[in-house]
């Protein structure tokens, strides 16, 4: 009996394979191969269907689509500096293919280490991380990445996302995640989202832009309110930096979900840590929108929340110019 799955491939080219009794067909030609198959046949819908091993496995049978069959998609050729995190070839292969449609050439890491010294010396658009990895594993990475204070935009690559993994990947400084095998359709929205942002020079810093003088007076404020010195209140906003990255990936999926009520949570938390270094006007408006019933419009309360955003994004943009600025204060 044969084994017959049904997918759409990734560089979107019609497969057929029929070594080890395994057959591949693409699901947009797959009533003709059934068709030509005898009646014992197990079909199955997708990849996602089988555990990593085995897909991982069929992956690496020696598959070519003839030249009839492959089909030739027209995608915008993007500028992006791209590093992918991945230790499995077959997986760096078949991506580095996707990307080549858009005219990326990614740089690769085989583990987390090496993403680490790759993105200290070159500057990256957009990091692909897979979670399980050899020597430091995607998590890690990024915490070590975070704590840099490199905020490059980082996608999680996990073969199998369990609830919850969105919050804890969120939690420790990724921005979002992908499912493994990769869809093209999931690439395409995500590669033009970020090429988006970087063409409007990261869209969130247009538009609100948080006053340099302002803000260096709030942490002047809160070194005379705590008795520390510039050192100690340079660390404190590496802090706050790294806090915020967080946060504001966060609120953004809130944001993207139309979760009034989680973005309310984190409002309330960015608040405090605010607060803290006296950065009141920005705090000021995280509490309009955590104690916004009755008080505010649908449309205010996405207002605010997105100005929110654009200020706190601004300050993370300008943090080096903020650090010397604080090394200056009185």
């Amino acid at each position: 009996e044969h084994i017959v799955i049904t997918f759409e491939s990734w560089n979107c080219q019609p497969l057929i394979q029929k070594e080890h009794n395994v057959i591949l067909i693409q699901e947009s030609i797959g009533q003709r191969v059934k068709e030509e198959l005898d009646k014992n046949v197990y079909h199955i819908s997708s990849f996602s269907d089988y555990p990593s091993e085995l897909y991982n496995a069929i992956l690496e049978l020696n598959y070519t689509p003839t030249e009839e069959e492959v089909v030739v998609l027209n995608e915008p050729h993007l500028q992006l500096n791209i590093l992918i995190a991945e230790d499995y070839d077959i997986n760096r292969i078949l991506i580095n293919e996707m990307l080549m449609r858009y005219n990326i050439t990614p740089d690769f890491a085989m583990n987390g280490e090496e993403a680490i010294l790759m993105v200290q010396k070159k500057d990256y658009d957009l990091i692909l991380m897979d979670i399980n990895m050899p020597v430091l594993n995607g998590i890690d990475a990024t915490i070590e990445l975070r704590k840099l204070h490199i905020d490059v935009p980082i996608v999680a690559l996990t073969a199998n996302a369990l609830e919850g993994d969105k919050e804890h990947f969120l939690s420790v400084g990724m921005n979002e995640y992908i499912s493994k095998p990769i869809h093209p359709e999931t690439l395409h929205d995500l590669l033009l989202r970020y090429a988006e942002k970087k063409d409007a020079g990261l869209v969130i810093q247009t538009g609100e832009v948080c006053e340099l003088e302002k803000l260096l007076d709030s942490l002047k404020n809160a070194k005379k309110i705590m008795h520390f010195n510039n050192e100690v209140l340079s660390r404190l906003f590496d802090s706050f930096v790294m806090n915020t990255v967080t946060i504001l990936a966060q609120i953004t999926v809130s944001v993207e979900e139309e979760n009034k009520e989680a973005v309310k949570v984190r409002m309330h938390g960015l608040k405090g840590i605010l607060r803290s270094l006296q950065i009141n006007h920005l705090a000021d408006i995280c509490e309009k929108v955590e104690y916004s019933d009755g008080t505010l419009s649908s449309e205010e309360f996405w207002d605010l929340t997105n100005k929110v955003l654009k200020l706190l994004a601004s300050i993370h943009e300008q943090k080096e110019v903020i650090k010397e600025g604080i090394t200056c204060l009185d």
